[in-house]
């Protein structure tokens, strides 16, 4: 049954390229304990409709459920729903949910509170940085407690991807009407493990669900996420043994962890990728001439080999690691490494003597933003760097505050995920480019959504990238792999090139 439906979303299909990886936990499960996660950052917000911060993620994918999630394969599977139809015109989705659901407050889910989110998301008014994805939803409705309908208004060949996303998790109705869902104590799901305290900044408790849904998960008691500021202390705490499991993000941490005997580096070429944000809303980046100049003044390998060792991959518009959508980077314009082109572009757009920028980013891309500065320093381009903290960085970002920005973006097997919220005129996330847009490529992002047919809809997104690697709305950069440490006594954890963590419900403690 599973297969049928992946079937009917097979443009979610994709081949992600990834290194064999041996999945810890061939032995028969043990219940109970602890597992202490080290991690760099805290959480950016505890709504999920309202989060898109990759960090909180790592929360929503615990402690909340979606309707769908993915498997190892990056496949839609079923979560909160049992099982789904859809319609032969693609234009009506049937949900059937798992009886007897709970949230953490102890009360039923029902198909009140998934229409009650998808309407939160949907709000035009309520701010959801994700309602782009589900527009093609006409109407919510609830056919009875356990089965919900989606009447779209077009086809939406990634829909299935979009519903297993973080910021689509079922957040409670009830609750939600009358409470702020920012708040610690509004932090109720009904995933696997439920919210018991937070200290912001220092450690985030997370206690086993009883009445999860999934029979015989999770089987840890508990995990204690603890905050590490610097990926030091986080190989500190792996070699003292304090730590059972780690996130790291760097190369050069990867290679020191992998001198430590106990622990495994799991590394997964990454969905998400690094793009030098460009504000061409202000001047000169408002010039395309200077914004493709600086597309040709980066070395990118040249940037990778220092920052990551090596461990990493040029990245278009698409990154690499989505192999079926992703155009080759030898194929778009500007990627090629030439000063003497991007010195006559700046002549030509009057900036023979060069100009100063403002490069915003936080202490995690700071290595990358000093390549960055150095390489454009050659074109008479002079960047003057601003690291600023975590959460500083995203307001600053949400309010287009900066010439260039730096910092990652999420990724998921889909290709509209990439393009159409950030590229699409009218969307919710033009403003951080400065609204360019492109008649053209509205055209294509717009069939894009709609086209069942697997080549065709590769045709339209291969012209897609061409086009923004001409218009450089973004600067892409790289992709670099996704580092998860367990210990050799942290079993059953797979990794996902999403980043994500939610198979921890599957881990256990051998010891």
């Amino acid at each position: 049954m599973r297969r049928m439906h992946v079937a009917l979303a097979i443009s979610l299909c994709v081949l992600i390229c990834a290194p064999s990886l041996t999945v810890l936990g061939a032995d028969e499960p043990r219940e109970g304990g602890t597992l202490v996660l080290a991690r760099l950052r805290d959480v950016v917000g505890l709504d999920p409709n309202m989060t898109t911060a990759h960090d909180s993620h790592r929360l929503f994918e615990l402690v909340f459920s979606r309707l769908v999630s993915l498997d190892s394969e990056l496949l839609p599977t079923p979560e909160l729903a049992a099982s789904w139809e859809i319609s032969a015109d693609g234009l009506l989705y049937t949900f059937h949910l798992h009886e007897g659901v709970t949230f953490h407050n102890g009360e039923e889910l029902t198909a009140h509170d998934v229409k009650y989110t998808l309407d939160r998301i949907l709000d035009p008014e309520g701010g959801s940085p994700v309602r782009s994805f589900f527009v093609n939803i006409g109407e919510v409705n609830v056919l009875d407690p356990y089965t919900v309908e989606l009447q779209l208004t077009t086809p939406r060949a990634g829909l299935l991807m979009y519903l297993s996303i973080p910021e689509a998790s079922i957040v409670n109705k009830t609750l939600a009407e009358r409470e702020d869902l920012n708040r610690r104590a509004n932090v109720i799901g009904t995933g696997p493990f439920r919210l018991a305290d937070w200290s912001p900044d220092e450690y985030m408790l997370l206690e086993r669900h009883d009445e999860y849904f999934q029979p015989d998960i999770p089987y840890l008691d508990a995990i204690e996420m603890l905050i590490m500021p610097e990926e030091s202390s986080i190989i500190a705490s792996l070699r003292a043994g304090t730590a059972d499991f780690a996130m790291i993000e760097t190369a050069v941490t990867a290679q020191r962890v992998r001198g430590i005997p106990s622990a495994n580096v799991l590394a997964v070429p990454s969905l998400r990728y690094l793009p030098l944000f460009v504000n061409a809303g202000r001047t000169p980046l408002d010039d395309p001439r200077v914004r493709m100049a600086i597309s040709y003044a980066l070395d990118r390998q040249a940037i990778i080999n220092t920052v990551l060792l090596g461990e990493g991959e040029v990245s278009g518009p698409i990154p690499p690691s989505n192999p079926y959508w992703a155009v080759p980077v030898e194929e778009l314009p500007g990627y090629v490494h030439d000063i003497g082109t991007a010195r006559e572009l700046l002549r030509e757009a009057g900036y023979e003597d060069g100009f100063s920028l403002q490069l915003a980013t936080t202490s995690a891309f700071a290595p990358t933003a000093e390549v960055i500065e150095f390489q454009l320093r050659e074109v008479g381009i002079r960047v003057n760097i601003e690291v600023l903290e975590y959460g500083v960085y995203i307001d600053r970002w949400l309010e287009a505050d900066f010439d260039l920005g730096l910092s990652h973006n999420s990724g998921q097997p889909d290709p509209d995920f990439y393009l159409y919220r950030y590229f699409r005129s009218g969307q919710g996330l033009t403003f951080i480019h400065g609204h360019l847009s492109s008649e053209r490529l509205d055209y294509l992002l717009d069939q894009g959504q709609i086209e069942t047919d697997l080549d065709k809809r590769r045709e339209l997104y291969a012209e897609a990238q061409v086009i923004l690697a001409e218009m450089n709305p973004f600067i892409w950069l790289y992709v670099r792999n996704e580092y998860f440490v367990p210990q050799e006594h942290v079993r059953g954890f797979v990794p996902l090139a999403t980043g994500s963590i939610e198979n921890l419900k599957n881990a256990w403690l051998d010891r």
